[in-house]
């Protein structure tokens, strides 16, 4: 039999799972929608054509890809030095 504490804690944890989990599932599921348009935008709003608006947005994210990569290995070596 668990204590009430134990029981408050569980449910915490479960919320908290929950609102994680439907957080990272919503922002996955909207980058992958709005992501294929951004050429699109990209030449309203300036660029010289099709092959420019491309270049940038897999540029862009080439970028961002290298970024998370670096600061998830930041953050992997300073954990296994503590």
């Amino acid at each position: 039999m668990m204590h009430r504490t134990a029981e408050a804690a569980h449910a915490i944890h479960r919320r908290a799972v929950v609102a994680i989990a439907t957080a990272t599932g919503s922002t996955s599921l909207l980058v992958n929608v709005w992501f294929p348009f951004l050429p699109l935008y990209l030449l309203q709003v300036g660029a010289k054509d099709e092959a420019a608006a491309l270049f940038w947005v897999l540029g862009s994210d080439s970028a961002a890809r290298c970024v998370t990569r670096a600061s998830r290995r930041a953050v992997s070596a300073a954990s296994l030095r503590s």
